[in-house]
């Protein structure tokens, strides 16, 4: 199972839903969600500073999630 989170969401990522196409295309499961469980493997998006803390908490707290995002790091690509 794939999760993806992302933070700044009023409208679909395109980073989070090309990472979704890809891993289904691989026979994998995606869901989008709120906060980890599960999942092998999640990636997330911060677009905007504010966020910035948010993303960092839950990075302290849980060690599989893949960072992305110009509110995270303006070179980083997911």
């Amino acid at each position: 199972m794939i999760g993806i989170i992302d933070f700044d969401g009023k409208i679909p990522n395109v980073a989070l839903m090309k990472l979704s196409t890809y891993y289904k295309s691989q026979g994998e499961s995606v869901r989008l969600i709120d906060e980890p469980g599960k999942e092998e493997k999640i990636y997330c998006s911060t677009l905007f500073s504010w966020n910035r803390e948010k993303a960092l908490d839950l990075s302290n707290r849980h060690n599989n999630i893949e960072f992305g995002g110009t509110g995270i790091d303006l070179t980083k690509k997911l």
